[in-house]
């Protein structure tokens, strides 16, 4: 090694020539000792109707595992929901490639909050950084669709007799508020609002109400009712209200697990046509859009967004065959 010179750089002398042969010759080993051409990158973008990018999750998957790398929102764009829907379909996306869990990495100045809120765990903590910061090494493992089971009630004595479903419905509006969506109450939602609602809900289930309720992995995730018309000349029809998917659980088909559940107990009783509205623009409506229902109108300034902000609605129906 007499003849090999040694040199330290920093940012003020940056050699770039040094630094492409580091990181080509990495990786041309890495390409030669693993089958590397098998990792896939993967992105979930979000843009507005003039095409300009406003939040991105962006990675990689490899096999059964998902590599969350970078996620951003536009400042204009923050606490409505929107990085919860691009990690959602960053997530349903791996999945559909077989992943079963997806890792991040996350500094505590940054969203272990946020993720922790969609069922994200620190399985590694690296607190030597300066300033009291902290680096946190985060996983999540992806529940399958198939393991989904629904829970349908039109009783409400029986569930009352359940000890978990007041208590889930409360939950789930509350996460649902949080994130942004339209579903009637404002932010911050007081955990004895929640819960009044929940059990009111509870109490009015009967041949006007009916209720539905997913549990995937031991966990209540997610809940859908369905209002058939109790009027003479309204009997072959039936609104659908409250679609809420915890953060969570979104991306894992528990949606539309819901809504075809909804479809086939309302053929089943007769019902020809149902209808709902959502927030214009949401990711519900997508979803409705998705599963065929026909948009039929909007209303503007119908109601306010949980930070008070007046919201169009985008007004829905299906018919049944």
């Amino acid at each position: 090694m007499n003849d090999i010179v040694f040199s330290t750089h920093g940012a003020d002398d940056w050699p770039q020539d040094g630094f492409d042969a580091v990181d080509n010759g990495l990786g041309d080993f890495n390409a030669a000792a693993a089958p590397l051409h098998e990792v896939q990158k993967l992105a979930s973008l979000a843009r507005d109707a003039g095409g300009r990018v406003l939040g991105g999750a962006t990675g990689r998957t490899w096999g059964t595992v998902a590599e969350l790398q970078m996620l951003w929102v536009d400042e204009t764009q923050r606490r409505r929901g929107l990085g919860a829907a691009l990690v959602a379909r960053f997530e349903a996306a791996a999945l559909a490639r077989g992943c079963t869990r997806v890792s991040l990495e996350t500094f505590s100045f940054q969203a272990p909050r946020f993720y922790r809120a969609l069922g994200y765990e620190a399985v590694h903590a690296d607190t030597d950084f300066p300033h009291g910061l902290a680096k946190f090494l985060m996983e999540k493992r992806l529940a399958v669709p198939g393991g989904l089971q629904l829970h349908f009630w039109r009783d409400s004595a029986a569930a009352a007799a359940d000890p978990r479903v007041v208590p889930a419905l409360a939950d789930l509006l509350a996460d649902a508020v949080a994130g942004g969506a339209s579903v009637g109450f404002l932010s911050p939602l007081p955990p004895s609002q929640a819960l009044a609602w929940a059990q009111q809900t509870v109490a009015n289930l009967g041949p006007g109400l009916q209720l539905w309720l997913a549990e995937s992995n031991g966990r209540l995730v997610g809940t859908v009712q369905l209002a058939p018309c109790l009027k003479p000349n309204g009997r072959h029809r039936g609104e659908v209200m409250k679609l809420l998917v915890h953060l969570s659980a979104r991306g894992q088909g528990v949606a539309r697990r819901l809504m075809a559940a909804v479809d086939s107990e309302a053929r089943q009783a007769g019902l020809r046509l149902l209808v709902l509205d959502t927030l214009v623009g949401s990711d519900a409506e997508a979803i409705y859009r998705h599963l065929g229902w026909q948009a039929f109108g909007q209303v503007p300034d119908y109601a306010l967004a949980p930070d008070g902000t007046p919201c169009a609605t985008a007004c829905f129906y299906k018919q049944l065959g």
